[in-house]
């Protein structure tokens, strides 16, 4: 019994020497002697951007004595991170990951994403590093290229947008090109199955997977050597592509290669195609860019010089508006008919028509009238109503006389009634009177000594509309019409006539000349 006794004390002694150790060795792992559970044991948090908080290194990485739970409770109870925005993989709401899709020609993060942007130091030299220096202001250095001026840190949000792109991002045609043909099979496979849950067939998003996952095919297909490409051709078929395409055909040698630096459009694996101007990338141009973005927009009163030009900027791609009058080429300036005169503010006036730039000289404003010029004689006709021999008579009759020194007294008081000029007697001339009810050409020449005479436009403007002579005792049917000029002064007013008398004059004197 005694035997007994000793074995079970000696059991006994041996539970309590190991329960005070196991009871010793938790109770250090909890000081820290051991780190199985402890920030100290929490390799990340020497991972860029994350460094240790040397206050925590003792406390529990999951606050229950394991080291089981996520990365992100780990690091948010163990590690200082630097403030910086990585690219990819953010665990703090005060940062997000780099949005890619800004740009079509880097649509996907780079496969390090989330180490960028590196530390700066240690032999890296790039600008496209991290800086946790701090500035004498407060602010954490940031990535070269960003905005200094800003509250905060200076992070990828802060960068210009395509610095940001090219940072973080990079061309899909990169990232399939690192895997082999097994993995591009399956990704084609993925993406395809992926995009029959898109409701909208006819959506760019649809367009944008399925040729994603036919370029996988493709280059599947490229990276194959001595191998049966008969399940990728399989695949193309059963997808419903692969015939008449720009790029990706069944039959290779029928892809469309465009030429120089051109790109090929947007969705080439799933757009029928045999040409340039089908398959490539039209860029750099005034207007008809592949992407309308890139088209130049002329301001207002400006307009396309050359659609089909090359051009990126307004003054390469685009000229003034034509003005009715004052255009620095004479030649675009628009000619108004005998009859019209050219709008108010024609040279400010867009247009290169008879009804965008002319009007009639009784539209003008009595304000803008110049009532007189010199050495200008005006034309014109007047018809009245009435009996033609009753009020004017037979030729060389004493009623004729009557009629002409009445009508000039008449005329005389119509000019002159504004008071903006003076027209004397001897400056109107009946040209001729004949009946039709009663028809009178008269003309207002300069006058003799000045040399001024009566404007066109004030002309047209005192005799607009009907008038009341009261001397003759008739009344205009009209307007007066037929206004011309006769200019001695501009040869653009010289009657016709005289081109036959010059003509005729030097045809004569060549004659002479060689007779002699």
């Amino acid at each position: 019994m005694n035997l007994n006794y000793d074995i079970i004390s000696l059991f006994l002694i041996i539970f309590i020497f190991y329960y005070l150790l196991f009871i010793i060795s938790n109770k250090h792992v909890v000081e820290g002697n051991s780190n199985g559970g402890l920030c100290s044991g929490f390799t990340t948090c020497s991972e860029w951007p994350y460094y240790p908080n040397d206050e925590k290194l003792e406390d529990p990485q999951c606050g229950d004595n394991t080291d089981t739970c996520e990365d992100e409770i780990k690091i948010a109870n163990c590690c200082i991170r630097h403030p910086v925005q990585m690219c990819q993989g953010n665990v703090e709401q005060a940062y997000s990951d780099y949005n890619c899709d800004r740009f079509s020609y880097l649509d996907m993060p780079k496969q390090n994403a989330v180490n960028l942007p590196v530390k700066c130091g240690g032999g890296v030299t790039s600008t496209d590093c991290w800086d946790s220096g701090i500035y004498s202001s407060g602010h954490a250095k940031g990535l070269g290229g960003c905005l200094r001026d800003h509250v905060g840190t200076c992070n990828l949000n802060d960068l210009p947008p395509k610095k940001g792109a090219s940072l973080c991002c990079t061309d899909s045609k990169e990232f399939v090109g690192t895997k082999d043909r097994g993995e591009l099979i399956t990704e084609a496979i993925v993406t395809y199955m992926n995009l029959l849950e898109i409701p909208n067939k006819n959506s760019e998003e649809f367009d944008n997977q399925l040729n994603k996952a036919l370029e996988y095919l493709d280059t599947a297909r490229k990276n194959s050597e001595n191998t049966s490409n008969r399940d990728i051709t399989e695949l193309i078929k059963d997808w419903g592509k692969g015939y008449g395409m720009c790029m990706g055909n069944i039959n290779e040698t029928t892809d469309f290669q465009c030429p120089g630096s051109k790109k090929p459009i947007a969705y080439p694996f799933i757009t029928k195609g045999e040409s340039e101007e089908e398959c490539c990338e039209i860029t750099g141009m005034c207007s008809g860019n592949t992407s309308s973005t890139e088209n130049v927009i002329c301001p207002e009163n400006m307009h396309l010089s050359n659609s089909g030009s090359v051009g990126r900027t307004v003054e390469a791609c685009c000229e003034d508006d034509i003005t009715c009058r004052g255009n620095t080429n004479i030649y675009l300036n628009y000619d108004c008919p005998v009859s019209m005169i050219p709008v108010l503010d024609a040279d400010k006036t867009y247009g290169n028509t008879e009804e965008e730039c002319c009007r009639y000289i009784g539209d003008m404003e009595p304000l803008e009238i110049v009532p007189s010029f010199e050495n200008e004689t005006i034309q014109g006709t007047i018809s009245f109503n009435g009996d033609f021999l009753e009020s004017v008579g037979e030729e060389d009759s004493a009623l004729r006389v009557i009629f002409e020194k009445n009508f000039k007294k008449d005329i005389l008081a119509i000019l002159n009634k504004e008071r903006k000029i003076t027209i004397i007697e001897e400056q109107i001339n009946i040209k001729n009177i004949y009946s039709g009810s009663i028809i009178v050409d008269f003309e207002v020449e300069p006058e003799i000594t000045s040399g001024i005479s009566i404007t066109k436009e004030y002309f047209s403007y005192l005799l607009s509309g009907e008038i009341y002579f009261p001397t003759i005792e008739l009344h205009t049917i009209g307007s007066v019409t037929n206004i011309s000029i006769i200019s001695w002064d501009n040869i653009n007013y010289w009657p016709q006539w005289i081109w036959y008398v010059m003509l005729s004059s030097i045809t004569f004197l060549i004659a002479i000349t060689i007779m002699i």
